[in-house]
């Protein structure tokens, strides 16, 4: 079994790769990031949500370059329990706010839905 102190050491360590995947990315021109309210979700134990870190990410970019130009899609997770109007407007509010964003410039369906 895993120490508690190594969890954290390791975890710390993948936050910081990702960070730096984050910002080469964006020195070398790729300024448009996808991610969905179900990665990393609630249901992952001990994951942060990707909507979370992303949103993260990019006010700490634009805190050191102000007028960052980065474009975010994310999806809606259209499950049995949650498929109407009320619902995608719920779930994108949450994940704006989760991004620390006022607008997202792509909207997607995550599944399929007949």
């Amino acid at each position: 079994m895993e120490s508690p102190v190594k969890k954290l050491l390791n975890r710390a360590l993948k936050l910081k790769a990702a960070k730096g995947a984050f910002d080469t990315s964006l020195d070398n021109g790729i300024d448009f990031f996808d991610t969905a309210e179900v990665y990393g979700s609630k249901f992952s134990r001990g994951v942060i949500r990707s909507e979370t870190l992303l949103g993260r990410f990019i006010r700490e970019r634009k805190e050191r370059f102000y007028g960052a130009e980065i474009s975010v899609a994310t999806k809606f997770a259209a499950l049995p329990w949650r498929l109407g109007r009320e619902s995608v407007i719920t779930a994108l509010k949450d994940s704006l706010s989760l991004l620390e964003l006022s607008s997202v410039d792509l909207y997607q369906l995550h599944w399929y839905v007949p």
